[in-house]
């Protein structure tokens, strides 16, 4: 089967989990706006970093066969919900779909996106997302894409 990755990353979390995902399928990671045609693909596998519910990107993405999505986050893997994710970006049912937690670079971030998650930060008053977005953090665990490659390799 000839399948390609394709993602959108804004800070190199996504990035590196569409590497990895690559090196287990044996097949080539691209960025979504150096990614060739996808009409000879059987499959192509999105991913990209969340943003109040949405994958960054996935709405760039041309109807192509077989699309299978991830999706990386900050918020720890419970936090996360993959029924609102599949509604707010409007993935079929059927569509493979999973969750990554990736981190936070603030530095890499644009001024504005930085300024609304220091708002973010202290609207939540402490808890899981105050924590979250108060300091720079990488939790991408190779071992996190096992379950999702062995999916695709038995599909």
């Amino acid at each position: 089967m000839k399948q390609i990755i394709v993602y959108e990353s804004q800070t190199g979390f996504t990035a590196r989990y569409a590497e990895l995902l690559a090196q287990a399928l044996g097949c080539e990671a691209v960025p979504r706006r150096q990614a060739p045609a996808l009409d000879s693909y059987d499959r192509v596998i999105y991913g990209g970093w969340l943003m109040a519910g949405r994958i960054r990107g996935l709405d760039k993405m041309p109807h192509v066969r077989c699309l299978a999505v991830f999706a990386v986050g900050l918020m720890p893997e419970g936090e996360q919900s993959l029924q609102r994710l599949r509604g707010e970006n409007r993935l079929a049912e059927d569509t493979p779909l999973w969750y990554l937690r990736g981190g936070l670079r603030l530095g890499a971030l644009p001024l504005h996106q930085r300024l609304l998650l220091r708002l973010l930060r202290a609207a939540a008053g402490g808890g899981v997302m105050a924590e979250c977005l108060g300091a720079d953090s990488d939790h991408v665990d190779p071992d996190a894409i096992a379950a999702m490659a062995e999916t695709l390799r038995a599909e």
